[in-house]
């Protein structure tokens, strides 16, 4: 728990943008962003440890704000990049929804 309250300290997570891609006409018509850790040891941390330890500890809000602020960012520069009507998903905690 301290090293996941450290990396979110540091905004260490991040997101991988997994694409989708039209089968028949081969383009990427989306992506799904995919919180993921790397941590100060460069150990991959898996996201089905850190995320149930994140809900049970109350920090899925603070790792959710951090995912959507960097899906958003992601969103604006694929946009800049000509890559204008991409749809960019990412999961949300119940916890998140019922959240102001």
């Amino acid at each position: 728990m301290q090293a996941l309250v450290k990396a979110l300290d540091n905004e260490s997570l991040f997101i991988a943008l997994q694409p989708q891609i039209d089968l028949q006409s081969g383009k990427v018509v989306g992506a799904e962003a995919l919180a993921r850790w790397i941590d100060t040891d460069g150990k991959f941390v898996s996201p089905g440890d850190f995320i149930p330890l994140a809900e049970t500890t109350g920090l899925i809000l603070r790792l959710g704000d951090q995912i959507l602020r960097q899906t958003i960012s992601a969103v604006k520069t694929l946009s800049k990049a000509g890559y204008k009507n991409l749809r960019i998903g990412f999961n949300t905690s119940m916890v998140q929804l019922t959240e102001p």
